[in-house]
């Protein structure tokens, strides 16, 4: 039973950042650096739903790590 509901889970999760992706199929790139000699640096065109569910999971990380640094110097 605990298998299927991580297989549900996931199945769940996935519907879900694939659903995020088709609705924000904008492409945007991001700056990377200021005009250095009139060149701007960027990253290559990515959809912006994957850039949220990037974003999103950066989050995530951060403050799981935050959390855990927390519990350590207590």
């Amino acid at each position: 039973m605990k298998a299927f509901l991580q297989i549900a889970l996931l199945f769940a999760m996935l519907t879900v950042v694939g659903w995020l992706i088709y609705l924000n199929q904008g492409s945007v790139s991001l700056v990377l650096t200021p005009p250095v000699g009139g060149v701007y640096y960027v990253t290559n065109p990515l959809p912006l739903g994957l850039f949220l569910v990037i974003a999103f999971l950066i989050g995530l990380l951060l403050g799981y790590l935050i959390r855990l640094l927390q519990d350590i110097f207590k």
